[in-house]
């Protein structure tokens, strides 16, 4: 029984790959514990004050999922709210950070004991992580981690992004860092690849290509997942002004490509990317990334008072 089982899992894993889908990862452990539903609610809902005490006892009883939350708040300006930033430091410390060291350990430490997540996200923050470990988000089903990997890497002017980016998990948001290979070892191919991309994909900012309009890159958010979190902003804080004006002056303000692709869910595996895109903890982290920029659309200057 437990043979016909595993022939099956492989199966579909095979088939996931040949389709182009993403491996879903098991289940993070702890994340159907009703206590950590309850402080993830709390959380989700944007009240801080009472979710990460509560998060911060599960973390301590061990609770993997609520270990690995904590462990990317911590790591995440976007994800921290006013009432942490009030706290002291070591207040800061005791409810996001484990025990270890003179300013505590990240949990995440701990949650790489026994979560594969875990351990992925510990290997990209270990500064020799190659591009691989974008395979393994995206094959965890973390497509947001996917990209974020990619950007951290390229960023640390990593190379090696080509010779993955024909694997079917290898994220279309990430095919840039591969064009610019290519453009150094197969002209050609970086050609067609270039010429593939849509009029207004983000990536056209990496590899300078072309001016964007704002019609085209409103367009762009309205029907790709990696704009989903800009989408749901502008329909929850300006729902009666012109969508596509208000996701275009967003995109932009906060910078481009490389803070709109890192917008949306922490974890997929424990927070679906819809549910947190259209919670006031989600909406709130997409309005930090936008403080202190300037805007002339009416509604989102009135949002950032």
């Amino acid at each position: 029984m437990h043979l016909i089982v595993f022939r099956h899992v492989i199966f579909a894993a095979l088939m996931a790959l040949a389709m182009g889908l993403p491996l879903r990862a098991e289940p993070v452990a702890g994340q159907d514990d009703p206590a950590f539903a309850r402080a993830l609610e709390v959380w989700l809902a944007g009240d801080e004050a009472a979710a990460l005490p509560q998060l911060a006892v599960l973390a301590q009883d061990q609770n993997r999922a609520a270990q690995i939350l904590l462990g990317l708040i911590d790591t995440t300006p976007a994800l921290q709210g006013e009432w942490l930033m009030t706290q002291t430091r070591d207040a800061r410390i005791a409810l996001l950070r484990g025990p270890g060291g003179l300013s505590g350990q990240n949990w995440m430490r701990a949650a790489a004991e026994t979560e594969p997540l875990a351990q992925t996200w510990l290997a990209l923050w270990d500064g020799d992580a190659r591009p691989g470990v974008i395979l393994d988000f995206a094959r965890q089903g973390e497509a947001r981690a996917a990209r974020i990997a990619a950007m951290t890497l390229a960023r640390r002017e990593k190379s090696g992004f080509a010779a993955l980016a024909d694997d079917p998990a290898y994220p279309a948001a990430a095919r840039a860092f591969a064009i610019r290979e290519w453009r150094r070892t197969e002209p050609a191919r970086a050609v067609r690849e270039e010429a593939s991309l849509a009029p207004a994909d983000p990536q056209g900012e990496i590899l300078g290509l072309r001016p964007e309009s704002p019609a085209e890159t409103a367009k762009w958010l309205a029907t790709h997942p990696e704009g989903d979190a800009l989408v749901a902003f502008c329909a929850a804080l300006c729902p009666d002004a012109d969508q596509a004006a208000c996701q275009a002056e967003a995109y932009q303000a906060m910078g481009g490509y490389w803070e709109v692709m890192a917008l949306g869910s922490p974890a997929e595996a424990i927070i679906a990317s819809d549910r947190f895109n259209r919670s006031p903890a989600g909406l709130a982290s997409v309005l930090r990334k936008l403080e202190g920029r300037a805007v002339e659309n009416a509604c989102l200057a009135d949002a950032l008072k």
